[in-house]
């Protein structure tokens, strides 16, 4: 039986007590405990959590077991603590109960159809690249970003420069013979054969420039040797260096300019070692952005100022303009966020030459803050190796980028002459223009055309604003004119045609006056006529006849009219009394009735 079972696996135990079986429910109970070790046992391999329940229920001390199986009044609340303990560890296991837990939970249920997108949308971005044929790739590479040919590579690096009054051929001659014999020179033809020539590759197609033309004193930037290799060569630039280089040519944010990245390294520069010299910066475009830096840059000339605070006043003129702040500047925003805490040493002006020296840890750090140009949150770009490793790296087309390494050497000893051409170049005009720096002065006159020009654009874009407001209200005014003259026309249709009306009602008031004029003779003529027509017989006296005698002039009455006048009652004498013919006008002058 159950209880025998439960009696059994309790052999040994110091919970082998007497049961109490005066309780009509102590088989039951004794048939629950035993259920319940017997489930404690098929537990053991689980999770840590049910581990702890199982631990909780055995660790039971003997007087509450026996107190629980001997007690029937106690059988019922012993059911509700189980089932209320079970329901408790089930709410309030590991990694359920808790808040922390809980939160975990809810972040994950929230991020996780963005998560799952985000990891979808990737996916499908890799198949479709991976899915492209090379033919394809090299298609849109080429399009975009043509091969150098070595005619371009003559027309930008040419073995004979264009001499002046500056520059003469036997300053040429004289250059040539002392590069040869400079050993420095020829140390900067000895670079690393696994990285740098492929820079050379990368650079002279997406930049048309040799990188010794733009990583040199022409524009500021110098290799930093004190961190370069220790076996003896320094002078090399790393392949970690040239590798950032070249994943930085064909990054989109430095949109195949050079004079971009020359930016980026000397920022790069002044962010590492807290320089606070006046910026010696060449502007890489007229774009509204660099021309309002340039501007501050001038503003604080001569004066150690933070070129994060430089940055920032541009900013805030752009912003103060209307005007769009670019991705570049926000790449130099990373930038500041990833420099080291400023610390007391500073690099100020009265440190000359004014060079920046770069290495492992600028190029790095462009990298990195590439990345992390972002928009309300999210990245811009993709990882900066992936660029060159879906478009340079696949490339292994050699004849269709020259230079080869072989054809290298002499376009690289002519980027050399060209920087100290450059320079030696610099130094004379300087002295014939008496002035202390000529590149200086070139910076100062590339800025103020870069603001003459933009002042220029901004005059151009106001003519035609006004120009075209002219021609808009030209516009309105012939509109104008043109609904001046349709009113008009209307005004005077409705006053003709009001006159008219007017005109016809006057001769229509005038018809009918005639027309009543008319009929009041009519009435008075007719009135007139019956008067002087009526007879006695009308009148019931007489038979009717006429005695009136024309030749003696007597009238109706039988009487003469001779010697009568009309208010004479002469005229009137034999009438009779109860004549009703018309009476005798009274005449007021005789005062006879």
């Amino acid at each position: 039986m159950a209880p025998d079972k439960g009696r059994d696996s309790r052999t040994g135990s110091k919970r082998s007590a007497p049961i109490d079986i005066s309780s009509g429910d102590s088989e039951e109970e004794e048939e629950e405990v035993s259920q319940r070790r017997r489930r404690h046992q098929t537990t053991r391999s689980t999770k840590a959590g049910k581990s702890r329940r199982r631990q909780a229920s055995t660790d039971t001390s003997d007087s509450d077991d026996d107190e629980d199986i001997s007690s029937s009044d106690d059988a019922p609340s012993r059911k509700k603590s189980k089932n209320t303990a079970t329901k408790t560890t089930k709410t309030t296991g590991k990694g359920k109960g808790s808040g922390k837990a809980r939160a975990v939970e809810d972040r994950e249920c929230m991020f996780k159809t963005t998560d799952l997108q985000w990891v979808d949308d990737e996916r499908k971005f890799h198949r479709e690249v991976h899915s492209r044929t090379h033919q394809e790739i090299f298609g849109a590479l080429d399009r975009d970003v043509p091969p150098i040919t070595l005619e371009e590579m003559d027309q930008i690096l040419p073995e004979e420069p264009d001499y002046d009054e500056d520059w003469s051929a036997e300053d040429e001659k004289k250059l040539v013979q002392d590069s040869e014999q400079d050993r420095g020179q020829q140390l900067l033809l000895d670079q690393d054969a696994s990285a740098f020539p492929a820079f050379v590759k990368v650079a002279s197609r997406y930049f048309r420039r040799s990188p010794m033309e733009f990583i040199s004193v022409i524009y500021h930037l110098e290799w930093d040797q004190s961190r370069g290799k220790s076996n003896g060569k320094k002078h090399r630039w790393t392949a970690v260096f040239c590798k950032r280089l070249s994943e930085l040519a064909t990054h989109p944010l430095f949109e195949k300019n050079y004079k971009l990245l020359v930016l980026a390294l000397q920022y790069a520069s002044m962010m590492l070692k807290n320089d606070r010299r006046t910026w010696p910066i060449s502007l890489p475009s007229r774009d509204r952005f660099f021309v309002v830096l340039g501007q501050v840059i001038k503003k604080y000339k001569g004066i150690d100022r933070d070129p994060a605070k430089i940055h920032e006043e541009a900013r805030k003129r752009l912003k103060d303009g209307g005007y769009t702040i670019p991705l570049f500047s926000e790449f130099m925003l990373r930038l500041e966020e990833l420099r080291a805490p400023t610390s007391g040493s500073t690099i100020s002006n009265s440190v000359v030459p004014l060079v920046y020296m770069v290495g492992n840890d600028e190029a790095n750090l462009l990298v990195q803050a590439t990345n992390m140009v972002s928009t309300t949150g999210m990245p811009v770009f993709r990882d900066a190796p992936m660029y060159k490793s879906y478009t340079i790296t696949r490339d292994t087309r050699e004849r269709e980028n020259p230079p080869k390494r072989l054809e290298q050497i002499p376009y690289l000893k002519r980027s050399l002459i060209a920087v100290w051409r450059h320079r030696e170049k610099a130094k004379k005009r300087a002295q014939r223009l008496g002035t202390d720096s000529d590149q200086e002065h070139e910076e100062s006159v590339d800025l103020e055309v870069g603001i003459l020009r933009e002042r220029i654009k901004e005059a151009e874009a106001t003519c035609t604003r006004i120009l075209r407001e002219k021609d808009s209200m030209a516009a309105k005014l012939d509109a104008a004119e043109t609904r001046s003259t349709r009113d008009g026309m209307r005004i005077a249709e409705l006053e003709a045609a009001e006159a008219q009306g007017a005109s016809g009602a006057a001769l229509a008031r005038i018809a009918e006056l005639e027309a009543e004029i008319q009929r009041l003779k009519d009435n008075s003529s007719t009135r007139g006529s019956t008067v002087h027509s009526r007879s006695f017989g009308d009148d019931g006296f007489g038979d009717g006849f006429d005695f009136s005698d024309p030749v003696l002039g007597g009238d109706n009455t039988g009487h003469s009219s001779v010697g009568e006048t009309p208010g004479n009652p002469t005229s009137h004498v034999g009438r009779s009394s109860d004549d009703p013919g018309p009476r005798p006008a009274v005449d007021f002058l005789s005062g006879r009735y």
